[in-house]
């Protein structure tokens, strides 16, 4: 199911799709440039754990090849190669078709590809069967930009490679309140994965104010449009614990631990005037986030394990010259309302919040980089970045992990020992304890983003410009998946979709459905439970955090919200009385007077 719920067989027709040629399957956009804003909503919630009955057919009907649904493709999408991949283009070559070098080893198969050699390509809403372009203003991190589909297409270069080009451009009077022009291509509602091996090559712009990104978002939330994120944005966990607290009037993560995770392949910035200070960053973007002392302050290295305040995640692994990216591992807890590492604070109010009700507030950013010279040649060149993602067991502490390698080489991994395990501080003297349940690796089916922004919060932003014109180009973008573990598709038939996102769109949260929705194109696949089945009525996995006689900091809170709320509502209860009574007391004179006139008559 997509936005709107409908069954496969309704493909809207109201855009013709560019026609491409034979070699050229259609088809291509974080914080990156797009990071979604986050809140709660409940009305996604009620339709979390459901799924509409197109979900479930169009994933009982998916072949294990994956072929195309006869008689339902686009106009312009040519016939599947010869190995039948029906996301795959004909113009990827037959080398890399397989790999062995991916995923530990395991033999991994192509399941989508876009190598852009057909010029000219469109990528308006309708326009294109695997990608779409926004138009609307990035309202995201105080960006800059408007994101307009006529700044982004194919080309050849000089070099002859054919390629995606997103133009951004300064404007000379702005656009509405946005100064520069660029482009966000997603594959939102189309071509959705989940695990396996996405590689990009690209080429930066020496340009030091942009901020180009490739990054994954789970399908749930739909990048920019900030509505669609609330209460989902990038939550991935799966615990029942009542007293984690949950912003607002979020509930979605109540159920089974839905969200929408980010995960930050390529972030970055290329200088011509300084090389030196060109960087590039990798990130995993994850809630709920850990208990503040965990949490290193901005600036600093984590402390060593076992160090009572800053230790960040343990089990992080480093290559190639990356490092913690320490200027950035979320909004600082300070900046929220407190210093936790305060003792006295700690002892005269354990949680002193408020806590925070906007969800970029509770999200951590688990995050390496490289600079300091060492990206000199970042910019002007083509360079590749791979992510390697195997999905969360929730078993255990090996599994899953995300894996980065940048030109070949081993950058960064978070492996699965590092989300699922329970981080709890718990203040002396029998105080409260503050405890950050197990999360999963993201198991979501995610959707590529490739994009380009300018932001206040990014190199300078448009201060920092070195060029009015600038392209971000991208070869190619490829992905594989082991062959035992081939899942393509939006809608999961364990972690669906379609049924949530139908709501969104009736409340207006994610915009004009993705036309042609994903499940029109190609059939999807999923050969993996991610999830087990839980009891009817159950909502996710059981969990008891260490140390449970001692109160939770959370339930401190959620006491003295309600004790809050009541008084509250009682202030008010008395305002309205004493705001009343002297109408009463008008009414009842008046009568009063009415009766002695109507006697003396």
């Amino acid at each position: 199911g997509g936005p709107t719920g409908g069954s496969a067989g309704d493909a809207p027709q109201e855009a013709p799709v560019t026609p491409v040629d034979r070699r050229m399957l259609q088809g291509a956009d974080g914080p990156g440039g797009g990071r979604p804003g986050a809140f709660g909503a409940r009305g996604l919630a009620a339709h979390a754990s459901a799924d509409s009955a197109a979900d479930r057919a169009s994933a009982t009907a998916a072949s294990p090849r994956g072929a195309r649904r006869r008689g339902s493709d686009p106009p312009s999408a040519p016939p599947p190669p010869a190995d039948d991949c029906c996301w795959c283009d004909p113009a990827t070559p037959p080398a890399v078709r397989r790999r062995e070098d991916v995923l530990d080893g395991q033999g991994a198969r192509l399941v989508f590809s876009d190598e852009f050699e057909s010029p000219g390509r469109s990528f308006a809403n309708g326009r294109d069967t695997r990608w779409t372009a926004l138009d609307m203003p990035d309202d995201t991190n105080f960006a800059e930009a408007y994101f307009d589909p006529a700044a982004v297409t194919t080309a050849t270069d000089a070099d002859g490679v054919g390629a995606l080009r997103i133009e951004t451009t300064r404007l000379a009077a702005p656009r509405g309140t946005k100064l520069v022009t660029s482009a966000q291509l997603q594959g939102w509602d189309k071509f959705c994965f989940t695990g396996g091996s996405v590689e990009v090559r690209f080429k930066l712009a020496e340009n030091q104010g942009l901020w180009p990104s490739i990054w994954l978002l789970g399908n749930l939330g739909r990048a920019v449009h900030q509505k669609s994120c609330r209460g989902v944005w990038p939550w991935s966990y799966d615990a029942c614990f009542p007293d984690l607290p949950l912003p607002g009037d979020a509930t979605p993560q109540r159920h089974r631990g839905r969200g929408a995770p980010e995960i930050d392949i390529l972030e970055a910035s290329a200088s011509k005037a300084r090389p030196e200070e060109s960087f590039a960053v990798f990130s995993l973007q994850t809630a709920p986030r850990l208990p503040p002392p965990f949490q290193p302050r901005s600036g600093l290295v984590p402390a060593p394990p076992g160090a009572p305040n800053g230790s960040w995640y343990q089990g992080l692994r480093y290559g190639g010259g990356c490092e913690v990216n320490r200027h950035w591992y979320g909004i600082p807890w300070e900046e929220l309302g407190v210093d936790w590492r305060d003792p006295d604070a700690q002892r005269e109010r354990p949680y002193a919040g408020p806590w925070p009700r906007e969800d970029p507030g509770y999200v951590d950013a688990i995050s390496a980089g490289m600079g300091g010279g060492k990206m000199a040649d970042l910019g002007g060149r083509w360079h590749t970045v791979r992510l390697d993602w195997q999905p969360g067991s929730g078993a255990g502490p090996a599994g899953g992990y995300l894996r980065w390698f940048y030109d070949g080489t081993f950058v960064f991994e978070v492996p699965e020992g590092a989300l699922n395990r329970t981080y709890q501080h718990c203040y002396p003297d029998g105080g409260c304890c503050l405890t950050t349940p197990p999360r999963r690796v993201p198991d979501e089916a995610a959707y590529v983003i490739l994009s380009q922004t300018v932001s206040r919060t990014w190199a300078q932003g448009i201060k920092g410009l070195e060029a009015n014109r600038s392209a971000f180009e991208v070869d190619y973008v490829r992905v594989w998946q082991a062959d035992d573990q081939v899942d393509v598709g939006c809608s999961p038939p364990d972690l669906p979709t379609g049924s949530i996102l139908a709501r969104a769109h009736m409340l207006g949260w994610v915009g004009d459905r993705a036309r042609p929705r994903g499940a029109k194109t190609c059939l999807p696949v999923h050969s993996v439970r991610r999830r087990p089945e839980v009891p009817k009525g159950a909502r996710c996995a059981p969990y008891t955090p260490p140390h449970p006689e001692q109160d939770s900091c959370w339930r401190v809170d959620s006491i003295r919200d309600l004790g809050l709320a009541v008084f509250l509502l009682a202030s008010a209860l008395v305002f309205a009385i004493a705001l009343l009574s002297p109408l009463r007391r008008r009414a009842a004179r008046r009568r009063l007077v009415d009766q002695a006139e109507r006697r003396l008559r």
